[in-house]
């Protein structure tokens, strides 16, 4: 591996205060070209002096890039790099220029950068892809050395770089008793096809944290320990992607010191085939100032031998308003397991609430636990506020489970199945959760919302709706559960106080809607299948509907009656069969009329000498052979017909038919018909038939 560090001879001027070092060549470290390459700004910038035609470099210096190298359309500077740039002296801030990127191509046997910097220093770099590096050393890309205190990268891409240490694209080169804080700044990145044997993307040791943001990481590989990042300390993730990264512990995170506090994320298909398909947070057993706080984020298809979403071990944990999701354990647990292995482990505090398990599996038999499992607790394990949905195929392994706890708290909760861990009156089990996929765009695919009728709506006492800090749950999964104020929560019962709803997901507003009907008739009054409505009798029937959705009313007449008007609410509607309503933000009522339609007699005789039936068409009510009755509905078009037995014929109709064809009657007041037939076998000496 080559670095770039010359001794300087020549090429300079006298040392300035200050410098912007702007790189005007397409060529990565071409000396004495007559221009200013990438490779001669680092230098100048380094040893404040002047190489080639570059700028002199003094104090915090910018390096930046002439707009003319990064040609239309693809707006793009690509350089092919064969030698690791040295870093060193003050701050370096690499701007690449708004709408443009600067692309480094490896050729695979060095890494990009080694930053060595000045104590107290900073390095930035933006809008840059850094790809296919490898290194035998810590960080594929780049390494740092422990002097700088910021490393800002902000629209950076790192792609299938490689470290044979830690880190495939940033690694640290530390001394073991450095104590210097190194923040790194992630802002709108990514990270894809990394590998190391630790962190696949990031290795930060102690002492060096991360604050993340926007930032994907994607189908990176740690042969032991973090798939995406492998840390030591405190770090911060914020509206980030973890999906496809593979490890044999921790697929997205491993995390064995400090505090992580992960929110508004996604970890999704991540793959380990030890622990932790998710996360792994782990810690010494004795110390009790770690802690994992994730929050609002998606957890959903990873795979693990156990805690296939997320395992923590030896730390404080809040885990708020989270959907755990169709995760998979090949022996131990599918959702979350948390494990603090022996009752003399400290005083750990854990806190599980308001979160969404759902469908996790755990194929371990009756050793294993599809959703959430805690051993021990020197301290207080509260749960509340949990859904867990199971499926019914698997109900032969625990459902949940907290095992050997000294103070637990459990209330608020509902599980479809029998469940281990939903102690006390204050929970229900074997409940029907009645929810519903509801995409989703950005950092959660989709969620699970209660529908209308389920039981998890308002069902969590709102003076009880607080977090493990005691602090109010404003939000749910996706955004808000609280309109603003202390506990002015959505009220999605449409009782006119809201509360906080089990799970991850929360309705909004809801009124109610009733429906009724009124009338002497019978019928059926039904709203669209979301609404939940479906109502036969005269007593109202009533159900909570999202205030601004449009409910479409429908009208089923049974037999005898027809419906007539909507009244009330609905009144605007008049005679129409549909009603199409917005729900407003208040309690309606919408009634529909029936009435009983009219009948009419309809009486048939027969008269003459012959044989004959009479019937007729539309009813078995009329089918005689002399007289016979029956009441028709109003206007109902009656057919009656003949049927003449051998020997004998039809005359013809009298009374309210006449001729001798088929009989048309329009039931529309009383109606009599009277048929004649003749005995042609009857005939009298004058030759004419004896009628």
């Amino acid at each position: 591996m080559k670095k770039i560090c010359f001794v300087v001879i020549g090429c300079f001027m006298q040392v300035a205060w200050s410098a912007t070092i702007t790189v005007d060549s397409s060529e990565f470290n071409n000396s004495n070209n007559g221009n200013c390459n990438f490779a001669e700004a680092v230098l100048s910038a380094g040893f404040d002096l002047a190489f080639d035609q570059c700028a002199m470099g003094s104090g915090d210096d910018v390096i930046q890039f002439e707009l003319s190298l990064f040609p239309a359309p693809l707006n793009t500077l690509i350089l092919s790099a064969d030698d690791t740039l040295i870093l060193f002296g003050d701050s370096i801030d690499i701007q690449v220029p708004a709408g443009k990127t600067l692309t480094l191509l490896s050729d695979g046997n060095q890494a990009f950068f080694d930053v060595n910097l000045d104590p107290n220093s900073s390095f930035s770099l933006n809008r840059t892809i850094l790809r296919d590096a490898s290194s035998s050393g810590n960080g594929g890309a780049i390494q740092f050395d422990e002097d700088v205190d910021d490393i800002y990268l902000t629209e950076v891409s790192f792609i299938n770089n490689h470290s044979d240490g830690f880190g495939g694209a940033i690694g640290f080169d530390r001394a073991q008793n450095a104590t210097n804080i190194t923040t790194i700044h992630l802002i709108d990145s990514e990270f894809i096809g990394n590998s190391a044997e630790n962190g696949g993307a990031i290795f930060a040791d102690k002492f060096i944290r991360l604050n993340i943001n926007g930032t994907v990481f994607n189908n990176n590989t740690a042969a032991d320990f973090g798939g995406a990042l492998r840390v030591f300390d405190d770090i911060n993730v914020e509206q980030s992607v973890f999906t496809a990264n593979q490890a044999q512990y921790g697929g997205g995170i491993y995390s064995t010191g400090g505090v992580v506090d992960v929110q508004n994320s996604l970890f999704e298909n991540n793959l380990v085939s030890a622990n932790g398909g998710a996360l792994f947070k782990t810690n010494e057993v004795t110390i009790t100032t770690t802690e994992l706080r994730f929050r609002r984020n998606s957890v959903l298809n990873n795979q693990a031998a156990s805690g296939a979403g997320v395992f923590v071990e030896y730390n404080h944990l809040y885990f708020n308003n989270n959907l755990v999701a169709n995760n998979v354990a090949s022996v131990g647990v599918g959702g979350l397991r948390n494990n603090l292995s022996s009752s003399t482990d400290g005083a750990h505090q854990i806190n599980i609430i308001g979160n969404t398990f759902y469908h996790n599996i755990s194929q371990g038999g009756g050793a294993g636990v599809a959703d959430v499992y805690s051993y021990f607790s020197n301290n207080v394990t509260t749960y509340k506020g949990n859904a867990l949905v199971s499926e019914a195929s698997n109900n032969t392994v625990t459902k949940c489970q907290f095992f050997r706890v000294n103070n637990h708290v459990s209330k608020h909760n509902l599980s479809n199945l029998d469940s281990g861990c939903l102690i006390g009156n204050d929970n229900q089990i074997l409940a029907d959760p009645v929810v519903a996929y509801e995409s989703q765009t950005g950092f959660h695919p989709y969620r699970l919302v209660p529908k209308v009728t389920s039981p998890l709506i308002d069902a969590w006492e709102r003076n009880d709706c607080y977090d493990g800090d005691g602090l109010l749950l404003d939000f749910d999964l996706t955004g808000r559960r609280n309109h603003s104020g202390l506990l002015n929560f959505y009220n999605g019962d449409g009782d006119d106080q809201g509360h906080c709803d089990i799970g991850s997901a929360e309705v909004p507003d809801a009124s109610l809607v009733g429906i009724g009907r009124v009338g002497n008739g019978v019928g059926r009054i039904y709203g669209n299948p979301e609404t939940a409505l479906d109502c036969t009798g005269p007593i109202v029937c009533e159900q909570a509907i999202t205030i601004g959705e449009e409910i479409t009313l429908n009208t089923q007449a049974y037999f005898g009656s027809r419906f007539v008007q909507w009244g009330l609410d609905g009144a605007v509607c008049g005679m129409a069969e549909t009603c199409v309503l917005t729900v407003p933000n208040h309690l309606i009522t919408v009634s529909a009329e029936f009435e009983l339609i009219p009948t009419y007699q309809l009486t048939v005789e027969k008269q003459g000498n012959g044989l004959g039936r009479i019937y007729a068409i539309q009813t078995q009510a009329i089918d005689c052979g002399e007289s016979c009755s029956a009441h028709i509905q109003e206007n109902t078009v009656i057919t009656l017909e003949v049927d003449v037995n051998n020997g004998h014929q039809f005359v013809e109709w009298s009374g309210d038919c006449t001729g001798s064809g088929s009989c048309d009657l329009v039931m529309d007041s009383e109606k009599t018909v009277t048929a004649t037939f003749i005995n042609l076998d009857v005939i009298f000496d004058n030759g004419f038939e004896e009628l």
